[in-house]
């Protein structure tokens, strides 16, 4: 068997190598196709895609930030430096749990320290 291009070539309506094929190469390919040639690149048919189980339950409301409860709404707390009872504010990322602050639920929230040395454990409290 050939390939479709070696067919065109011996035909003389395509080069070697690559490059797309002419409208009369296309029609040259149908019409052989047609007559019972079967070419060795010829399309094979398209795997079959078969639904992967889901074990989890899409639980309502997922995914909308209108349904995060903030646990501590910044207006009523304020995040403390353990260390330097420095004041920060609560749109701060937690890193242990990477959630802001009002929204966080870990217990021992970790915030960026401000000089640059890496994590600073912060408490939250009651405004």
């Amino acid at each position: 068997m050939t390939t479709k291009r070696e067919y065109l070539v011996g035909l003389g309506l395509a080069k070697e190598g690559r490059g797309k094929f002419s409208n009369a190469a296309k029609e040259a390919l149908v019409k052989a196709s047609a007559e019972g040639i079967v070419f060795s690149d010829a399309e094979k048919p398209a795997p079959v895609k078969r639904d992967k189980p889901t074990n989890s339950v899409k639980k309502e409301g997922t995914g909308i930030i209108a349904d995060i409860v903030y646990t501590y709404p910044e207006d009523e707390w304020v995040a403390v430096e353990k260390v330097s009872k420095k004041k920060r504010g609560m749109r701060e990322v937690c890193n242990t749990c990477r959630v802001s602050l009002v929204a966080h639920g870990c217990l021992t929230p970790t915030i960026v320290a401000t000089d640059g040395s890496g994590s600073v454990a912060v408490t939250i409290e009651k405004r």
